[in-house]
């Protein structure tokens, strides 16, 4: 919650925009400077303060990750 607030302040969102599908996202990130030759890559928590690159996630992956925080 203290995040979502923080981000808000800031004027940046927190949620998933409801009129956005998950291969709309997908397909935004596959141009995204963070994608390496078409590959994609993600920032994950493996712990509090332990961030964790991960590279070449499976689209389905992705895709399964954008859904359950509110992708269509």
């Amino acid at each position: 919650a203290r995040v979502a607030k923080l981000l808000e302040s800031l004027e940046l969102p927190s949620r998933i925009p409801a009129d956005r599908t998950a291969r709309e996202i997908l397909d935004a990130a596959r141009l995204d400077k963070k994608s390496r030759t078409g590959r994609l890559r993600m920032t994950l928590l493996a712990d509090a303060g332990k961030p964790v690159v991960r590279d070449g996630i499976a689209p389905f992956l992705y895709a399964e990750a954008l859904r359950a925080c509110g992708a269509r």
